[in-house]
């Protein structure tokens, strides 16, 4: 498996596993029977995607790096979660901006903040 450059900690598991419950009963009290649609930028773990896989019915997975976006797309098929998956290689806010596609849960975890210098 590719190396994760956002390494796993006990803190991000349990932020994880609260995000889920939350996630599951928000799905449950808005009766989204089917789940959620996803987007955000999961990683090539898809670490957030493996624990809400319950609440969710599909995923958008956007990454701006190309080599980790074809790591991605390696490891996703790895890991048969049995969500669609579209895959975007684009900057998440340039992306948003742009896109007419609308999700019901978004997963925007900055590393470093909203700001960079690119």
């Amino acid at each position: 498996m590719p190396k994760n450059r956002f390494p796993e900690s006990p803190p991000k598991r349990e932020l994880r596993r609260r995000v889920a419950r939350r996630i599951n009963a928000f799905r449950e009290a808005k009766n989204f029977p089917l789940g959620l649609s996803y987007c955000g930028m999961p990683s090539v773990e898809f670490l957030d995607v493996r624990a809400w896989k319950d609440s969710l019915r599909s995923v958008c997975a956007v990454e701006i790096d190309g080599e980790i976006l074809s790591d991605m797309r390696i490891q996703w098929d790895s890991l048969d979660l049995g969500l669609p998956i579209h895959f975007i290689h684009a900057d998440i806010l340039e992306f948003l901006r742009n896109t007419g596609d609308c999700y019901d849960l978004y997963n925007l975890d900055f590393f470093g903040g909203l700001s960079s210098d690119h």
